[in-house]
Formats: C-alpha cells, structure tokens, sequence
C-alpha cells in the first residue's frame, strides 16, 4: 500500500499515519491529535488517549507529513521539528523570541512558530480564527 493512499482524513476525522515503507502504525481521532515532533527521520506524535496525554515513535519524515496531513485538516507546520493541530492552539502570543503557542492540554510545552514557517502559519491560522 503506497503511503499517499494510507494517509486520509476520513469523515470520523480520523488521521493514519503509516511509516515509511506505507504500513499503517496508528489512527488517532483528530480532535485528539495534539503535534507532532521530529527528530531525523523519527517522529513523535503527542496525542490525549482518556484525557491523557501519550505518545508513539513512528519512522517517517516531518516533511513527508506535510505534505500528505496538512491539505484540508486544522494541522499546519509551524517549525521546522512540528506541526500543531489548530483546533488545540489555547493562545498564540508574540514575545520577544516570536510567536509562540499555548496548546489546550496539561503538560504541553509551548512551541515556537519559526520565521520560515510564520506566513504559512498565519495565513492558515487566520482561517481559523474567528
């Protein structure tokens, strides 16, 4: 199964994320799925499994994620090691390092939206604001 056919956002919103041979590793609901972290060609996706937060390692790339999950989901890149689901942005606020955002779920550590990202991110982030 090619990866391009695992990763769809399904009416459930439902995200697949497979790794990098296609083979599908998990399905998180979206209104659960908080960010997903990179290092090298490892990500972590941090998500609430009964209003906890958890994690899983999958073996695929940041860029290959973007370019297959942001199309019409609330997940957008922000930096170069995450992308953040809008629908858990609690606060965005500038500071004197840029703009940073707050996620609606404990223990989340806040996450720097990065100058090559900003335009994108914003641009995005606009639509859904209010």
């Amino acid at each position: 199964m090619e990866q391009e056919q695992a990763m769809e956002v399904h009416a459930k919103t439902l995200v697949a994320f497979p790794d990098e041979k296609g083979d599908l590793k998990i399905s998180i609901m979206l209104d659960n799925l908080l960010y997903v972290e990179s290092a090298d060609n490892y990500a972590t996706i941090y998500y609430l499994n009964k209003s906890k937060k958890s994690h899983y390692l999958i073996r695929n790339s940041l860029k290959w994620m973007e370019e297959h999950l942001t199309k019409d989901t609330p997940l957008i890149r922000c930096h170069r090691s995450y992308i953040v689901n809008l629908d858990k942005v609690k606060i965005l606020k500038k500071e004197k390092g840029g703009i940073m955002l707050e996620l609606d779920a404990e223990n989340t550590p806040d996450i720097a939206v990065s100058k090559t990202y900003y335009d994108s991110f914003m641009q995005k982030f606009s639509r859904y604001s209010v």
